[in-house]
């Protein structure tokens, strides 16, 4: 849910920066997306453009796109972050299971030497 919201925070950014300078004065924004909302609904809309629209619109969408992937690498980041920090954690276990095996034995051991 908080990645919704983190959405909506970033497309809020997003259109404040670009402003309310249109050169097409038939402009339309897209509806935002809800949750109940058909897959299909923005291909609906944007098959309903012309082609004027379309290259009016084209550096928003690359600008949304270019901004999408470097969420994306960010993400991937902390991926194999979390990856690497897994695979330290699984061998520090295991290494702290030898040490108390070792430990386990070397006390039985000692143990029965005195009886």
């Amino acid at each position: 849910m908080s990645d919704y919201i983190n959405a909506k925070a970033a497309k809020g950014s997003f259109k404040e920066s670009i402003g309310n300078d249109s050169e097409a004065s038939d402009e339309r924004p897209l509806e935002d997306p809800s949750p109940h909302a058909e897959p299909g609904a923005y291909l609906d809309e944007i098959n309903a453009m012309g082609i004027k629209e379309l290259e009016q619109r084209l550096p928003q969408a690359q600008h949304a796109v270019e901004a999408i992937e470097s969420k994306l690498e960010k993400l991937m980041v902390l991926r194999d972050s979390a990856i690497i920090c897994a695979a330290a954690m699984a061998a520090r276990l295991t290494t702290l299971k030898q040490a108390v095996d070792t430990q386990g034995k070397e006390m039985f051991k000692t143990a029965k030497s005195k009886l």
